[in-house]
């Protein structure tokens, strides 16, 4: 099993729970957090993270891109700040750190998982989430295109995307809208890392995790 992985985020949350599950299947977490020395959204830090993590550990095996800021609100009401906020945390932070850990995963044939959100495979317009709906699909079209761009390097990539999990900021009344009618906990989203690190055949695809919600 390959043994070093990132996950950005991991201080709290989906991020967290991720880690803790890698290290029980014998992966070792390079104490490396969004919240300590890096500021992700720049990419010299980003860079700095792959460069300090090759320093500490000589390879890297797994990418888990999980860090972004979730801010709702409609094109009237989103600051700039904000919108900029969003595409940076989402999807130009993931975009830095797989630029800059490709050649080190090349060598390890190593793996890119991407945290996304549920209902990207159907692309429907929710104006109030739209900055974050548009940066998650920017991240889903960034999954396929390394899918099938380092297939080649032995790399798979592909993308989780959960619905409303047990930590969820939004109103319960959002369970009105999931099918299995309870929220997912941290365990059932985690525990899908390890199905697709455990698959080698697997890559390009987007697995929703999100009891329904988004069909």
């Amino acid at each position: 099993m390959h043994n070093i992985a990132i996950v950005t985020g991991n201080f709290k949350g989906l991020g967290k729970n991720i880690s803790e599950q890698l290290e029980s299947w014998g992966y070792q977490k390079p104490d490396l957090t969004r919240s300590a020395d890096y500021n992700l959204c720049n990419p010299e830090d980003s860079k700095k993270l792959i460069e300090d993590t090759i320093k500490k550990y000589g390879q890297i095996d797994l990418l888990v891109n999980n860090v972004g800021n979730y801010v709702t609100g409609y094109i009237d009401e989103l600051s700039i700040e904000s919108w900029q906020q969003m595409q940076d945390s989402n999807l130009n932070s993931a975009f830095y750190l797989c630029k800059y850990a490709l050649p080190y995963l090349r060598q390890s044939k190593g793996k890119i998982i991407n945290i996304g959100y549920c209902s990207l495979n159907k692309a429907s317009p929710e104006p109030e989430y739209f900055a974050y709906h548009i940066a998650k699909s920017g991240l889903l079209l960034l999954t396929k295109t390394l899918a099938k761009a380092e297939a080649k390097h032995g790399i798979t990539v592909n993308m989780i995307s959960p619905g409303s999990m047990e930590n969820t900021i939004e109103d319960h009344s959002v369970l009105s809208r999931i099918p299995i009618g309870r929220f997912a906990s941290l365990d059932e989203v985690s525990r899908s890392i390890k199905f697709i690190v455990d698959n080698d055949y697997i890559t390009g695809q987007n697995l929703e995790i999100a009891g329904g919600r988004g069909l």
